[in-house]
């Protein structure tokens, strides 16, 4: 399942027991988040979360920035991002797996 069906089914998905984590209900897809915001909303220092701009993570790479001079990105693309991440955890689930 790609993200935007997953975002699409996330209340679905959810009413049919899969365990999806809260942040994808509280980020809204139109805010413009900063280093700051993202690192409130995760429990990270905004340092962390600059280094998720510059030099990413493994299995995600990096958090694409809307504006190469500040990091900021909305929180669609957010929530794209940590999807890439999530999305083996929540394959995993038999719920998951039989929605195809």
């Amino acid at each position: 399942m790609n993200f935007e069906i997953f975002n699409q089914k996330l209340n679905e998905l959810k009413l049919k027991g899969l365990v999806i984590p809260s942040y994808y209900f509280t980020i809204d897809d139109k805010t413009i988040y900063t280093p700051k915001t993202i690192a409130e909303l995760f429990h990270k220092s905004p340092k962390v979360v600059r280094e998720w701009f510059n030099k990413g993570l493994k299995k995600q790479g990096r958090l694409p920035s809307m504006d190469p001079s500040r990091h900021k990105v909305t929180g669609y693309e957010l929530k794209k991002w940590m999807y890439k991440k999530d999305i083996e955890k929540l394959a995993d689930d038999d719920k998951f797996q039989n929605q195809f």
